[in-house]
């Protein structure tokens, strides 16, 4: 069985997978966006079904007590409306005729490291929930990647999150 600490965590890589194969197989006639808020509505079921739960894992690396998954589920909740939002959005001209489809499944794993950052309580689960957040954030910066101020301004934003993760390992390492 699977760890009800890494549930959540599982049910949103599932969905950034999901929504990637559907991509792939369906050329694009599915709601994206729609599909993506279902994964965080459902793992947002499982943060509230063990809400009164405190529970600690992998050693004491990652813990979830209430003030944890009061978090997580703002985080879904926000996450739910920048989904629809971002679905919807433009007026015909929605964040899929713009990024494409990748922007929901990397929407989802940024969920998964702000999740990371929530339940982690040992310095190597914050940095490595960090570094989850910030790899599908980097893409998404880069957003269409047919114009050059937009791929200009990833790669500063990638340059820039390497340099400040290299100092905050460094910082951890001492």
């Amino acid at each position: 069985t699977l760890s009800p600490l890494l549930r959540c965590l599982a049910v949103l890589t599932l969905g950034a997978f999901v929504v990637m194969v559907l991509d792939i197989t369906s050329k694009g006639k599915f709601n994206a966006g729609w599909l993506s808020a279902f994964f965080i509505l459902l793992a947002g079921g499982v943060v509230a079904s063990q809400f009164d739960q405190i529970e600690a894992g992998f050693s004491g690396m990652v813990l979830a007590d209430r003030f944890a998954h009061m978090f997580r589920l703002v985080i879904y909740v926000g996450a739910i409306l920048a989904s629809l939002t971002a679905a919807g959005s433009w007026e015909g001209r929605g964040a899929v005729e713009i990024f494409g489809v990748d922007y929901f499944a990397l929407l989802l794993l940024a969920v998964v490291g702000i999740d990371l950052l929530v339940i982690g309580s040992h310095l190597a689960v914050l940095f490595l929930g960090l570094e989850i957040l910030s790899l599908p954030l980097y893409a998404m910066a880069i957003g269409p990647a047919h114009s050059d101020e937009s791929v200009e301004a990833g790669a500063k934003y990638f340059m820039n999150g390497a340099f400040a993760s290299g100092i905050l390992l460094f910082g951890i390492a001492l």
